[in-house]
């Protein structure tokens, strides 16, 4: 379970910060050897409790159905994601996501990474559009991460991106 709390700016220079949409998620891997690379799913549910008007939050239930692939060398990953995302409501359009990031720990604590990522068009109107984002983990105890993204689209909206957030992994 997440709770993001994102961080936005548009271009008419509008800041926006507070909590974002609460993401429920399931991750199963199939294979275990990280210097093979393998294969999972990750259905993800999210609960729109941020605000939509701040920018903050989609306003609606989504429900992503996304195809990983992970590779480990060394003290570097390499992060393949393929998804469908569906968005419920007549304002929501149901789109893909095409992603690839690479990460590299610098020591047992910290992590850091980059993504290059594309949609095709997520509303009625818009077009495709291709972002990036830097950032990095920090793990202060096991199953706690602070985790920081900074990023911005390459094609359209939005000029800058902030996320911070706080992973909790729960073992069954």
């Amino acid at each position: 379970m997440e709770l993001p709390i994102p961080y936005a700016e548009t271009r008419e220079g509008a800041r926006q910060f507070g909590v974002g949409d609460v993401l429920i998620e399931y991750k199963r891997r199939f294979g275990t050897e990280e210097y093979r690379g393998y294969l999972g799913i990750n259905p993800q549910l999210t609960l729109p409790t941020g605000s939509e008007r701040h920018g903050l939050g989609a306003g609606r239930v989504t429900l992503q159905l996304p195809l990983l692939y992970q590779k480990r060398w060394g003290d570097n990953w390499f992060y393949g994601d393929l998804r469908y995302k569906w968005q419920a409501g007549e304002a929501g359009k149901s789109y893909w996501f095409l992603g690839v990031a690479l990460e590299r720990r610098l020591n047992d604590r910290l992590k850091v990474g980059a993504e290059l990522f594309g949609t095709t068009p997520q509303a009625h109107g818009d077009r495709v559009n291709l972002s990036f984002n830097l950032g990095g983990r920090y793990r202060w105890e096991p199953g706690r991460e602070l985790i920081a993204s900074i990023g911005r689209s390459l094609v359209d909206e939005p000029d800058l991106t902030l996320l911070i957030g706080l992973k909790i992994f729960m073992s069954p």
